[in-house]
């Protein structure tokens, strides 16, 4: 059952964002061979629980983790613990998209999905979302980006991007909040990208971060610093000092 604040936006109160889809020629020379379907997407916080289902499907498919109900419960219920989820969604409405899409033509089909969390920099503890950047600064929160999954057939939008710009905002309007992270997997060279093209930098490489089939797998650290907050200096390494040294005595002798 819906919670009073997605009865609400059920009710109309959506605080919707509405972007133009860029037309894209159909692949192939075939003029009968279908195209991404044109149209507007809408972004919106989650409305109903067949938005849940939509969100379940898009991870899927998406990701080779898969998480269990206990994540969609929270995801539906807007918290985990006594910390909230912020989640944000791109749907298609039905009107615009496929004919089997539906659903409710004002909220339509959810075909990208983001979800994070603001946790405090000082949290410690190797379950601690912010425990990998807690030596960063001694206060203030870091925002952490659970999951971003966009549906194979809708790629190529900009949906992906709208939704990150989206929750990056809400951890920017956050007092205190000087950090939005992520995890990608060390192979998935598509994502490093696109995360790098959005402002987020590469902070390190996390050994055995992901179990996956029972396989370990590394995973690399982004980072996105807000409110002119900068990156620790990273501390020199032996060689860096010696030669750091040697080349103290050389100026110091010319």
């Amino acid at each position: 059952e819906s919670s009073p604040v997605h009865k609400e936006l059920l009710n109309g109160n959506t605080n919707t964002a509405l972007i133009k889809k860029r037309q894209s020629p159909s692949v192939g020379s075939d003029k009968n061979s279908p195209g991404p379907p044109i149209g507007t997407f809408v972004f919106r916080e989650i409305a109903c629980s067949e938005d849940v289902d939509y969100i379940r499907a898009i991870n899927e498919e998406c990701f080779p983790i898969k998480y269990d109900d206990s994540f969609y419960r929270e995801v539906a219920n807007g918290w985990s613990g006594n910390v909230r989820l912020d989640t944000i969604v791109g749907a298609l409405p039905s009107r615009l998209g496929d004919l089997e899409t539906g659903g409710d033509d004002k909220l339509g089909k959810v075909v990208g999905c983001i979800t994070g969390q603001n946790r405090p920099l000082n949290e410690r503890g190797t379950d601690g979302p912010c425990s990998d950047l807690a030596d960063d600064f001694r206060s203030g929160s870091c925002y952490y980006i659970l999951t971003l999954a966009v549906t194979e057939q809708q790629r190529r939008f900009g949906i992906a991007t709208q939704l990150l710009n989206r929750l990056v905002e809400i951890a920017e309007n956050i007092d205190g909040c000087m950090i939005v992270y992520l995890h990608v997997i060390h192979y998935n060279e598509r994502a490093m990208r696109f995360y790098e093209k959005n402002g987020f930098r590469k902070r390190r490489r996390i050994k055995q971060f992901y179990s996956i089939g029972g396989k370990p797998y590394d995973a690399f650290l982004y980072v996105k610093y807000l409110h002119n907050a900068h990156p620790p200096q990273l501390k020199p390494s032996i060689w860096d000092s010696i030669i750091n040294s040697f080349s103290s005595i050389i100026r110091y002798f010319m």
